[in-house]
């Protein structure tokens, strides 16, 4: 609640309400198990009586991001990045975070996070990339006659470090089909792995970095092995490029040849 409330003011207010106090524990009458089932409703029960009016208005605690990342530049670089994707025609989809943990065979290089009490089995675990955010997107659109797609996502996954929780931010490409109109246009072919190595190269020059070295052969399942590659910094992956997986692509029933990037931001 943001106050300090005495033990004998709470014990005075949750007996008067009807409640049992037993050492540390709180028993609900039987009248009020219908709403009090949880810490929660008993905290905002004492407040309610305790009465909002004597609790002191603060502004929340701000985090320190000093030496780790500056919020807002790190936002208005994920924003520049967006304005990048949509300058080379593509549509910014928005999907969750949550996925099936039979999915990590060949969608995920990294280890799933999963959910202690997820909702159902299919939003049971964590991505740990933005792949399956992208291709789902696309099988979506070809079943519904839409094949020739260019969409980009910019999003959070999930990865565990030394038993805990990692939080970071990435932006996905997909490229599928014909690009340009293919009913105005005759001349409209299939999108190239090297017009997505150069969507690549602007995005990291996007970032403020001037030198790279590519990588042979990414060890992304997900995509092709000997037709995609790594950007890299040193040791540091900065992105995967190449096209999609064409197990994958059986699996999913495309016909499409794919291309797609990730960019670790």
């Amino acid at each position: 609640l943001g106050t300090k409330i005495t033990t004998g003011e709470i014990t005075r207010i949750l007996t008067r309400l009807g409640f049992l106090i037993e050492g540390s524990h709180v028993i609900v009458p039987t009248w009020r198990q219908a709403d009090v089932y949880r810490e929660a409703d008993i905290i905002e029960e004492i407040g309610r009586f305790y009465g909002y009016n004597n609790i002191e208005a603060l502004l929340p605690p701000i985090t320190d991001f000093s030496g780790t990342c500056n919020p807002v530049s790190y936002y208005a670089l994920n924003d520049s990045l967006r304005e990048l994707m949509r300058g080379y025609g593509a549509s910014e989809i928005v999907s969750y975070s949550m996925g099936r943990p039979d999915e990590s065979t060949l969608i995920y290089a990294e280890p799933m996070v999963s959910i202690k009490n997820p909702l159902s089995q299919s939003e049971s675990t964590l991505r740990p990339n933005l792949f399956i955010s992208l291709i789902n997107n696309l099988i979506y659109n070809t079943r519904h006659f839409k094949p020739d797609i260019k969409a980009f996502e910019i999003g959070r996954v999930f990865s565990r470090k030394d038993d805990n929780l990692v939080e970071s931010w990435r932006a996905g490409m997909l490229w599928a089909g014909r690009r340009g109109n293919t009913i105005t246009e005759k001349s409209a072919v299939d999108a190239t792995l090297l017009e997505m190595k150069s969507a690549a190269e602007d995005a990291l020059k996007q970032m403020g970095i001037k030198k790279w070295q590519f990588a042979a052969n990414t060890k992304a399942p997900y995509l092709h092995p000997y037709r995609s590659f790594e950007i890299r910094v040193g040791k540091d992956i900065l992105a995967v490029v190449g096209d999609v997986h064409p197990q994958l692509l059986k699996s999913f029933n495309l016909r499409t040849r794919p291309v797609y990037m990730e960019i670790f931001t």
